[in-house]
């Protein structure tokens, strides 16, 4: 799977609008031949419909236990941090939906672009497993310019909402990331030769500061807490609170 997020806006939560989004995402994306979801009623119903109706096309619903949203796994854990980075932006009253819509799919391309996996010395990511490689997106404009422009006053009031909402995202994800590795049956220490995540402020959105672990530092009690990270041509140093494995850890050939 390529963990790859789909942002749709929705007037409201029936199956109608269930239906439109669907649609939506089966002329950008082609039609899925399995979906997952929770219980809601919306999507029940709409299930049935799809069931009953199509013949050429035929959609696998699966829908997880009642009242039981972790049974979701990965995909509830990017659904719940997605909503927390969205939730400072949906009530102001100048958001049209037309520039919501254009947050939306910024924002999941930006989420999209995030390090999931290394096979062979090469980081995956979502973009690169749908399209083959990086997607390109417009450049951003300066955030400090003499020119007056209604243009570039709307562009970068566009920016401040996508960058708070990514900053809020990165946060919560990072959390869930760690804890995902930490609560995992299989999991194991970051070692010699893996390639992690580094949580860096220095890095806007879009930069995924990516290394590959050369040393691991043991303290005096012999626990490693402390690693130096290839990135690039630098070598860092960094504290095990800075440091997060990819999703797809080591196993991500056998899942």
């Amino acid at each position: 799977a390529s963990r790859a997020i789909h942002l749709e806006p929705v007037d409201d939560c029936s199956s109608s609008e269930v239906l439109k989004a669907l649609r939506n995402f089966a002329a950008i994306r082609g039609c899925p031949s399995v979906i997952y979801s929770d219980n809601g009623s919306n999507f029940k119903k709409l299930g049935k419909l799809l069931n009953s109706c199509l013949n050429q096309i035929k959609i696998e619903w699966h829908f997880t236990t009642p009242y039981s949203p972790h049974r979701g796994g990965a995909w509830e854990a990017l659904i719940k941090s997605t909503k927390r980075a969205l939730y400072g932006i949906v009530w102001r009253k100048d958001l049209t939906a037309e520039n919501f819509r254009t947050i939306l799919y910024e924002l999941a391309a930006i989420i999209n672009s995030r390090p999931i996996a290394s096979i062979d010395n090469t980081i995956l990511t979502p973009n690169k497993l749908i399209y083959g490689a990086e997607i390109r997106r417009p450049p951003q404009p300066p955030y400090k310019s003499d020119t007056k422009m209604d243009l570039l006053t709307e562009w970068r009031s566009k920016q401040r909402d996508i960058n708070s909402a990514w900053k809020v995202w990165l946060d919560l994800y990072l959390k869930q990331l760690r804890n995902f590795h930490k609560f995992s049956t299989k999991y194991e220490h970051s070692k010699v030769g893996d390639y992690v995540l580094i949580k860096d402020s220095r890095y806007g959105k879009e930069k995924w500061p990516t290394g590959k672990i050369v040393e691991t530092i043991p303290d005096t009690n012999g626990i490693i807490r402390t690693y130096r990270v290839q990135v690039g041509d630098d070598i860092m140093t960094r504290n095990n609170r800075d440091i997060y494995p990819l999703e797809g850890g080591r196993n991500w050939c056998e899942m």
